[in-house]
């Protein structure tokens, strides 16, 4: 996988429009989808080929024929992209508005406001069961209550960040943050440590503690 493709990880819960057009693209090209979802593309980002679960053998057979494939006749798979891409946009439900949209400061206000229905004000994060730490999400709103001076969002970005140092998601003795909790109250960590989500999760708490000055905070980064 190393030596002939770039390997990204998307984060279907943090990125549910990304994992829509390649769930597409393997429904188009296999009838079928599910997860884990696995799509080859190429360098512009066009679905090539996929599948969801591969067993080794299989897996690094099919790898090593699509790298011998793009080196030999690479027009052959650039031709395939555009049709199946054609593909994927004809089976997308949501049609493009060409009409230029107005966008101001009330339309993320009103965006903000129909959110506030789904959080979860004394645990952090939505009244459900597995529980992500989300980091975009939080530093969303943190600039958010900055920039609107809006109290009620930065105490619910304060509860969440609490809740998450102090929770069993948290790794107290060798740091870092597990993927998500399986309850509701933060305490039953599933156990394995995302780099990408911990790497966010620093920048995160650096932010809030650079806003706030708690702390907390900047015990979790260190």
């Amino acid at each position: 996988m190393n030596s002939n493709f770039i390997n990204i990880k998307v984060d279907r819960e943090e990125r549910p429009d990304i994992d829509q057009i390649y769930m597409h693209a393997v429904q188009l090209m296999s009838g079928q989808g599910g997860w884990p979802l696995n799509c080859i593309a190429l360098p512009n980002g066009q679905p090539i080929w996929g599948g969801t679960y591969f067993p080794k053998k299989q897996w690094i057979q099919s790898l090593s024929q699509i790298a011998t494939l793009h080196h030999s006749n690479p027009k052959k798979l650039k031709t395939y992209a555009l049709k199946l891409t054609k593909g994927v946009r004809q089976s997308d439900l949501i049609t493009t508005n060409p009409q230029p949209q107005e966008f101001t400061k009330k339309h993320i206000i009103a965006m903000v406001k129909t959110w506030q229905k789904y959080m979860d004000t004394q645990r952090g994060s939505t009244h459900r069961a597995p529980k992500f730490p989300m980091p975009n999400t939080y530093e969303f709103l943190l600039a958010y209550s900055n920039q609107f001076n809006d109290d009620i969002i930065l105490n619910y970005v304060n509860t969440s960040l609490t809740n998450l140092a102090f929770g069993g998601i948290f790794d107290q003795i060798g740091g870092g943050f597990s993927r998500y909790s399986i309850d509701k109250m933060w305490h039953i960590p599933h156990f394995e440590k995302m780099l990408y989500d911990n790497a966010q999760l620093i920048q995160l708490y650096a932010k809030a503690y650079k806003a706030t000055k708690n702390t907390l905070y900047k015990e979790v980064v260190e």
